[in-house]
């Protein structure tokens, strides 16, 4: 099996999101690939003990909301945020093809 390299961005607002996409980043990790799992710094104290790397980025929320779709209208933010994650996109060049030989 040729190794790949895979980016994870945990959505941040609930713990539950990040440790299910944690789950999915550790048993590729595990599998021998590349594993990066980006997430703003107030979160990774859910995920510290993680052999995945962690990557800091910027986060949508300062703090945890029920708002959460709110965030998505600012402008500004989405502005700032977007440009970090497609240049994290571009440095790690993660693997984007199918994960699994039951995909068409």
């Amino acid at each position: 099996m040729k190794q790949k390299t895979y980016l994870f961005f945990g959505i941040e607002v609930g713990i539950a999101h990040i440790v299910r996409s944690l789950a999915v980043a550790e048993e590729l990790f595990e599998r021998g690939h590349k594993v990066f799992f980006a997430l703003p710094k107030r979160k990774q104290s859910v995920v510290k003990n993680t052999k995945v790397k962690l990557i800091d980025i910027i986060g949508y929320m300062k703090k945890d909301s029920i708002d959460v779709i709110r965030i998505f209208n600012e402008k500004k933010l989405i502005q700032k945020v977007i440009p970090e994650e497609i240049e994290l996109i571009e440095k790690i060049k993660p693997y984007a093809g199918p994960t699994s030989s039951v995909i068409p």
